[in-house]
């Protein structure tokens, strides 16, 4: 049962919230996973820091929300932000910023994904 709510998985199982997409990238951060798909969607689970999804601390598979026409074709997390690679060259960030992480300048939270060039 991939809800069932434990801490710890001693076998690899299916993630069932991708199962409808083609996944070509994935990356595990300290606290939270970042995935692209064929179609160049982006998501996101785990804790996240502040972001425009409902919960910072999510056990689902969230959508990130990049700006319409915009593919994403890699990512990367870290402990509670990730970064994605946008077909066009430009990369966005979402997720906590306490140390700069996100490259806004600035120490506060990537409440929405910020494009970066």
């Amino acid at each position: 049962d991939p809800h069932s709510g434990e801490l710890h998985m001693s076998q690899p199982r299916r993630l069932e919230g991708l199962a409808h997409d083609k996944v070509v990238g994935a990356s595990a951060g300290g606290m939270m996973s970042a995935f692209v798909t064929l179609a160049g969607d982006a998501y996101i689970c785990g804790r996240h820091g502040p972001t425009r999804l409902p919960s910072r601390e999510d056990h689902t598979m969230r959508r990130v929300q990049l700006p319409p026409g915009t593919r994403a074709i890699a990512t990367s997390a870290g402990t509670m932000h990730a970064l994605f690679l946008a077909a066009g060259g430009s990369v966005y960030a979402l997720g906590a910023n306490e140390a700069g992480q996100l490259g806004m300048g600035d120490h506060g939270g990537g409440r929405l994904p910020w494009e970066r060039a």
